[in-house]
């Protein structure tokens, strides 16, 4: 599995086919401009019917075809101050067939000697709920040949009468972060992870959970109720279906201890770095499938850590 996260386009292009193959398409960076809002809509449409019904796959847009030369995309959707154009690509490309297309990503791969300008990979993954129909033509697609074209009735059936089975996506919502008042000899960290758990399928999950683990750090934080760093969470024994479509809540709960003698000699700025040690993996899991792990930290954005720093300064001025 390739890791966008911190990819430029050198590494890009190591990754790439000298050609578009069934799980590779490129596009020019033009087409993400404003004046081709139309042709990109119908682009859309065709690319992500094709690659959800054909197994997943990768579309470039930023790719000059023959020698694959990289071009500079719009960073943002109106080519001014707008959305940033991979929030703006991920929305459209989700509702562009029907059924809506989940666990699509779109990732800005920074020019190697210019991180100001970029490219954008978007990565389709296999769909459980293929075929996919292209909203506006009402046509079904599917890569063949190194192209995306209408798919043949004989590919429509098999598809369908595929086994399915109950994938599962998750997301963090929001966190809280909790101290314990300070009456023993020790002082208690708490943060708590909301996450939605979705059923992006048409199967019953049974028996789902989420599995939960803890990267080691200097703090040793723990997962309640039993501080384990590794452990499988389940909904009440009365919630151990997720319909289809259904969308449910379950809250992460974690823990750590420090003696008072050694929190009272940390700065406040130390004090805010215990909270940010702690590194979570998620990854949810039915009965026939396991889903795609994700990670959260305080650090992982600006804008988490910009909202961590305001609710801990909240916490200590109580």
């Amino acid at each position: 599995m390739m890791n966008f996260e911190k990819m430029t386009t050198d590494e890009l292009k190591d990754e790439m086919p000298p050609n578009e193959t069934t799980k590779w398409e490129y596009k020019d960076a033009a087409l993400l401009l404003k004046e081709h809002r139309d042709k990109l809509k119908t682009e859309l449409e065709v690319q992500t019917s094709a690659f959800a019904n054909s197994g997943g796959g990768f579309l470039v847009f930023g790719v000059k075809k023959g020698d694959l030369s990289f071009q500079p995309c719009p960073l943002t959707e109106g080519n001014g101050k707008g959305e940033p154009m991979e929030e703006w690509l991920a929305k459209r490309i989700q509702t562009s067939v029907e059924y809506p297309l989940f666990g699509v990503k779109v990732h800005p791969i920074k020019f190697t000697n210019d991180p100001e300008n970029a490219v954008f990979v978007v990565e389709f993954p296999d769909s459980p709920k293929a075929p996919h129909q292209a909203k506006t033509d009402k046509k079904y697609y599917w890569r063949t040949n190194y192209a995306s074209e209408p798919a043949p009735h004989y590919f429509l059936d098999a598809l369908r009468s595929r086994p399915s089975k109950a994938t599962l996506e998750i997301e963090v919502h929001d966190f809280r972060i909790e101290l314990s008042p300070q009456v023993t000899n020790s002082v208690t960290l708490h943060m708590t992870l909301y996450t939605y758990v979705t059923n992006t399928s048409f199967v019953t999950a049974d028996g789902w959970c989420v599995h939960a683990q803890i990267e080691e750090s200097p703090i040793d934080w723990g997962l309640l109720p039993e501080l384990k760093t590794e452990s499988s969470l389940r909904p009440p024994v009365n919630d151990r279906q997720l319909l289809p479509d259904e969308i449910r809540e379950i809250w992460i709960d974690c823990q750590a201890s420090m003696t008072k003698k050694s929190w009272s000699t940390l700065s406040t700025d130390d004090k805010f770095k215990a909270f940010t040690l702690l590194k979570v993996r998620l990854k949810p899991a039915s009965h026939n499938f396991v889903g795609q792990q994700i990670e959260f930290s305080l650090k992982q954005d600006e804008e988490t850590e910009t909202a961590a720093k305001v609710k801990f300064r909240d916490l200590v001025h109580k």
